[in-house]
């Protein structure tokens, strides 16, 4: 079990998944239910979770 520290500042699927489960700062989860989670998603998925914390995301090597 992992301990949550700075979820402000974490990357943004684990925002998502901390925020679709409830989590918050102080709580504990398995990186394996992350890691689950995270290969559940679709391409389109991870971008729009993407582009939810950060609005101007691009990439240019894609087309994204």
């Amino acid at each position: 079990m992992q301990i949550i520290k700075d979820l402000e500042y974490k990357q943004p699927l684990f925002r998502e998944f901390c925020e679709i489960n409830g989590l918050k700062n102080g709580d504990y989860y398995k990186a394996v239910d992350f890691m689950f989670w995270c290969d559940s998603l679709t391409i389109q998925e991870h971008i729009s979770i993407v582009r939810k914390y950060i609005p101007d995301f691009t990439r240019d090597d894609c087309n994204i």
